[in-house]
């Protein structure tokens, strides 16, 4: 029982066995991907040219698969920018109003410090028409050029400010110099004693020039908050102007995108459609997602797809049924070279087709449009990979009598006979 065990294990561990095993291995899967590229691409292609029959059938610009994905397309991105231009003229609105409440805001603060100025120039006013109580005539003579007589240019605030600047201006003496202040002079309302003209006129004058610089001071105020709330205005008002023209520029964007969807969906493409909702059901399954990239791809190249596909399939087949008896080892390098010869034979044969050398057309799916036959093309393709041998020494057969090597295109016709003629009887020895 040991030595049966052994014997066997010894079997499997064999180096042949080994080899066999992983050049079937990779054979199978050679023949499950080969064999999924020509289902897959011949699907493709028969899909593609029945959609294209369908779609020519019904004239009009909506005439292959090609017009009608560029059309819904065309329709998703007119839904996509009208959905972004629409986004940002909700947010144009929502910074209009913003802008609005920001510009009652400084009209409030302006309308605010005009109401401060005006008060303040009227005060001034005031003080200034009362001067002539603390003021002597020289004094008064000189304060009527800052003023005119009538009251129409009161408003004037540079001649407002000149007044103030020049009662605040006055001197007031003691009759050996000195300065006098207002602290310097008796109360007048608390003081017992009953004050002399001078000294009252004194108080009146300092009390005078004190309110002047006062005002003076509260106009520079006012003038500078009304100067800086009208900036504020301004700045306001030119915000909301610039936002209300980008607002009308998004709404006639909108507006014209919303009528080029609409030409689209009433002038090629409804929204109730046959064509339309063929293609929403396929586009919209991702199971079929390696069909949905091949389907829109040209004919021939589906064609070639299949071609090749084809030629590594007939390739597969015949290195699955080669001989027992064949003296060349089956391992997985002569397996890939023999799949790149056929692959370049069934290219030649599409090359040949598309040449014109072989009459391989049909119908396509728009009127008056001839197309390489996808089934005959694929088939002569397998026979190539099948039969490779053969299919070169056509090659080389054809290619002789193209330029005019006529040795080439005899050696090729024999060397395919005698590659095809493999039960002929062998030649006998010489003197037999």
């Amino acid at each position: 029982m040991t030595s049966l065990t052994e014997e066997i294990r010894r079997s499997t561990e064999a180096p042949g066995l080994r080899r066999s095993i992983s050049v079937g291995g990779l054979l199978i899967t050679l023949y499950l991907f080969f064999m999924f590229l020509v289902v897959i691409s011949f699907s493709a292609y028969v899909l593609r040219s029945d959609w294209d029959a369908t779609l020519a059938a019904n004239g009009g610009e909506l005439s292959d698969l090609d017009s009608l994905g560029f059309l819904i397309k065309r329709e998703a991105e007119l839904e996509a920018r009208i959905a972004e231009v629409q986004t940002d003229l909700q947010a144009a609105e929502k910074q209009r109003f913003e802008m609005v409440l920001a510009q009652n805001a400084a009209d409030a603060k302006y309308f605010e410090a005009r109401r401060g100025l005006d008060e303040n120039m009227a005060a001034a006013q005031v003080h200034i028409r009362r001067a002539d109580s603390f003021l002597d005539q020289d004094e008064q003579a000189r304060l009527a050029h800052f003023m005119p007589e009538d009251g129409g240019a009161d408003n004037d605030l540079n001649k407002v400010m000149t007044a103030l600047v020049f009662i605040e201006s006055i001197h007031i003496e003691e009759e050996d110099g000195t300065p006098v202040t207002l602290a310097s002079v008796p109360d007048m309302t608390k003081s017992d004693v009953l004050l002399g003209p001078q000294t009252e006129w004194i108080a009146r004058r300092i009390a005078g020039r004190d309110r002047a610089l006062a005002l003076k001071t509260e106009l520079k105020s006012s003038d500078s908050a009304l100067r800086f709330a009208g900036q504020t205005q301004l700045a306001a008002q030119g915000d909301l102007k610039w936002v209300e023209q980008r607002r009308d520029a998004l709404a006639d964007d909108n507006k014209e995108l919303q009528e080029a969807l609409t030409k689209l969906r009433t002038d090629h493409l409804p929204i109730i459609s046959p064509h339309r909702a063929r293609y929403s059901e396929f586009y919209g399954d991702d199971t079929w997602v390696v069909m949905q990239k091949l389907v829109p791809a040209p004919t021939i190249l589906l064609t070639l797809m299949a071609t090749i596909a084809a030629g590594a399939l007939g390739t597969l087949v015949s290195f699955s049924r080669a001989s027992p008896e064949s003296k060349v080892e089956p391992t997985a390098g002569r397996l890939m070279i023999n799949i790149a010869e056929g692959i370049a034979a069934a290219i030649a044969v599409f090359l040949f087709a598309g040449a014109g050398m072989l009459v391989l057309t049909q119908g396509g799916g728009v009127e008056d449009r001839l197309e390489l036959s996808s089934f005959t093309v694929a088939f002569l393709a397998f026979l190539s990979g099948f039969m490779s041998e053969q299919a070169f020494n056509k090659i080389r057969a054809q290619g002789g009598e193209i330029f005019g090597d006529k040795n080439a295109e005899q050696n090729g016709d024999k060397q395919g006979d005698k590659a095809g003629n493999t039960d002929a009887p062998a030649p006998e020895p010489a003197g037999s």
